[in-house]
C-alpha cells in the first residue's frame, strides 16, 4: 500500500476524531435560534387570531340577545364605524390576522325592548370579551359604553347590579346618576 493516510499507517489505539467545522457547529446553533423565533412569533400570532376570532363570537351572541354593538374598524391609527373604509396599507396582514382582530366595539345600545335582565345577564361574558381601545370613548381611558336608556325592562337595583359587575363599562342611563365604577 502506497498511501499516506491508510488505517495501517496509524499507532494502535489512536481514535480518530470525525471532522467538524465551526460554521456547521454555528448554521445549527442559527437554525435552532431561527427555529425558536419563528415558534414565538407564531404562537404570539395564533394567539391574536383567536382573541378576534372570539371577539366576532361575542358580537354575534350579543346581537343575538337584542343589543346592538357599535363597531369600529381600525386603518392606520383611524377609527371608522361607517362610510367607505379605506382599504388597509398592508392587505396582506389584514388577511393573515383577519379583518374581526382589527374591530373594536366601544359602545353597546341596550335600549331596545326586548332586552331584558336575563337577556343582559347572559350577554355578561360577550362584554366581558369585547377588547378595549384606549381613547375610543374619551381621550386617555379605556371603557365600553353600554346605552340602556330608556328599556323599562331595566331596574334601576339592575343597572346598579351590572355596574358593579361589569367595572371596565360605562353604564348609560337616565334612570341613575351619570356617575359609574369606571374611574
Amino acid at each position: 500500500m502506497s498511501g499516506s493516510d491508510s488505517q495501517a499507517d496509524k499507532p494502535v489505539g489512536q481514535v480518530c476524531k470525525p471532522r467538524t467545522s465551526n460554521l456547521r457547529r454555528w448554521s445549527l446553533r442559527a437554525m435552532m435560534l431561527l427555529v425558536t423565533c419563528i415558534v414565538i412569533a407564531s404562537a404570539l400570532a395564533g394567539y391574536h387570531i383567536q382573541v378576534g376570532k372570539r371577539q366576532a363570537v361575542a358580537i354575534a351572541k350579543i346581537e343575538s340577545l337584542g343589543g346592538k354593538p357599535l363597531r369600529t374598524i381600525q386603518r392606520e391609527d383611524v377609527f371608522y364605524t361607517a362610510g367607505k373604509i379605506p382599504e388597509p396599507r398592508w392587505e396582506w396582514f389584514h388577511d393573515f390576522l383577519g379583518e374581526e382582530y382589527f374591530v373594536y366595539v366601544p359602545y353597546v345600545d341596550l335600549t331596545d325592548r326586548s332586552v331584558t335582565e336575563d337577556a343582559l345577564v347572559e350577554m355578561i361574558p360577550s362584554i366581558e370579551t369585547l377588547r378595549l381601545k384606549e381613547g375610543l370613548n374619551e381621550v386617555g381611558k379605556s371603557y365600553i359604553a353600554l346605552d340602556v336608556t330608556g328599556n323599562p325592562n331595566l331596574g334601576t337595583e339592575f343597572i346598579e347590579e351590572i355596574r358593579n359587575r361589569l367595572l371596565y363599562c360605562k353604564v348609560i342611563s337616565r334612570l341613575t346618576s351619570p356617575t359609574n365604577s369606571y374611574k
